[in-house]
């Protein structure tokens, strides 16, 4: 059961398909907390949350999409002050 707002950085990392609850897993900006349980072997501070939810979320109309995301390249860094 939803409740409040979601005005605090989050992300979806994940989709289960499932027929019967479809849910996106998202990664939150709380720490290690996880709400709901743990399935499909997810990491440490994540939550599914319901499709029908998620639909709410979005509707809000303050999201960010990133496609084809590869992370941070390595990169060689100056350690020079000066």
């Amino acid at each position: 059961y939803e409740s409040g707002s979601w005005n605090h950085c989050m992300c979806f990392i994940g989709v289960d398909n499932d027929r019967q609850n479809p849910a996106l897993l998202c990664q939150n900006s709380w720490g290690d907390f996880c709400s709901g349980g743990s399935r499909l072997n997810q990491p440490l501070g994540s939550f599914w949350v319901e499709a029908h939810t998620v639909d709410k979320m979005l509707s809000q109309q303050d999201s960010f999409v990133y496609s084809n995301f590869v992370g941070y390249p390595p990169q060689k860094l100056s350690l020079r002050l000066l």
